[in-house]
């Protein structure tokens, strides 16, 4: 799984709800939370989900194309 920047970004930039129960909106907490994984929740297995690099969706779908790929899906979803 790869976050989409951009659903990152425009949740943050447009004051989105934030998911954790943390914070009432979608706040750098959240930003954080989503692109370089939960180590306050999961220290032991934060790293492996570290994400190097951040895409959106058409980025991915460019590179998915150059690779060779013929059949791919590309999903949405939130972490609670």
């Amino acid at each position: 799984m790869i976050p989409d920047f951009r659903e990152v970004a425009n949740a943050y930039l447009n004051h989105l709800p934030g998911h954790t129960g943390r914070s009432k909106y979608f706040d750098l907490f959240h930003v954080y939370r989503n692109t370089h994984g939960d180590p306050e929740m999961t220290p032991k297995y934060w790293l492996p989900q570290l994400h190097k690099s951040l895409l959106d969706k058409e980025t991915m779908r460019e590179l998915l194309i150059t690779s060779g790929f013929k059949y791919f899906a590309i999903f949405t979803y939130t972490v609670p």
